[in-house]
C-alpha cells in the first residue's frame, strides 16, 4: 500500500510540472503603444450576404492590449454612421501588422451603407486611427458577394459571373452535392481555405518555436522530499 501511496505522489509530482507554467508566462504584461499607427490596407467590403457583411482592413500593430476590438460604424446616412459592430481579436506580439475582420448583421438586401472603422483596446481605449467613409451595397435576397480574396483581372471577370451563376443556378436534373461541414454563420469561413490554412500553420510554427526556445531557458526543476 505504501509503494502504491509512492507511486502516486511521484506521478502528481511530475505532473504538476510538466503542466504547470510559471506566473509571469501565464500573464503578460501589455506592450508599449506604438508610436505610429496607421491603416495599411482597406478597410473594404470581404463579402457580404442579403442581410450581413463582413468588413477587412490591416493596418500597423498598434501594441497596447492584447485583447482588441475592431469597431465599425454603419448606416444608411452617408453623414450618419448611427449602428456600431465590433468583433474580438488578440494581437501576435510577433507580427508588425494585424488584420481586422468585423461581422456586420441584421442588414436590409439591395441596400447601401456608409462606414467608417476604427479599433480600440480591451478597456475601450482608442488606438487614434479612424479611416474615411466607405461604402458597400448588399446584394439582392438570398445573393451573396465575395469580393476578397478573390481579384480578377478585366478580362476574367465576365466569365467569372456567368460561372457564379451557373454555380448557384443548377440543372433541375443535376444530383445535388453533399454540403461540406460548416458550423459557422455564412461569410465567416472563404471559399478557398487553401490559404487560410496555410497561413494558420505559419504561425503555429511560429508559436512552436519560440514555446520551445521559452521552455529551453528553464532552469530544471529541484525535486525534494
Amino acid at each position: 500500500m505504501s509503494r502504491m501511496l509512492f507511486r502516486l505522489a511521484i506521478a502528481a509530482t511530475v505532473g504538476s510540472l510538466l503542466f504547470s507554467t510559471p506566473t509571469e508566462a501565464q500573464v503578460l504584461p501589455p506592450l508599449k503603444k506604438a508610436t505610429r499607427v496607421g491603416i495599411i490596407e482597406g478597410p473594404e467590403l470581404e463579402s457580404a450576404h442579403d442581410d450581413l457583411a463582413i468588413v477587412r482592413w490591416t493596418m500597423c500593430n498598434p501594441g497596447g492590449s492584447d485583447d482588441h476590438f475592431g469597431v465599425v460604424y454603419y448606416g444608411t446616412d452617408p453623414e450618419d454612421q448611427k449602428h456600431k459592430a465590433e468583433s474580438h481579436i488578440r494581437l501576435n506580439r510577433a507580427h508588425a501588422e494585424t488584420i481586422f475582420r468585423v461581422r456586420i448583421s441584421g442588414l436590409q438586401p439591395r441596400t447601401t451603407y456608409y462606414y467608417r472603422v476604427m479599433s480600440i483596446e480591451s478597456d475601450g481605449g482608442s488606438d487614434g486611427v479612424a479611416s474615411p467613409v466607405k461604402w458597400f451595397t448588399t446584394p439582392r435576397p438570398g445573393g451573396r458577394l465575395l469580393v476578397y480574396p478573390a481579384r480578377l483581372a478585366p478580362e476574367r471577370e465576365e466569365s467569372n459571373v456567368r460561372l457564379a451563376k451557373t454555380e448557384t443556378s443548377p440543372s433541375p436534373t443535376a444530383e445535388s452535392a453533399k454540403p461540406a461541414y460548416d458550423p459557422y454563420p455564412p461569410g465567416i469561413l472563404p471559399r478557398d481555405l487553401n490559404p487560410e490554412i496555410e497561413r494558420v500553420r505559419r504561425e503555429l510554427r511560429v508559436i512552436e518555436g519560440r514555446t520551445l526556445a521559452r521552455w529551453h531557458t528553464l532552469k530544471p526543476p529541484v525535486l525534494t522530499g
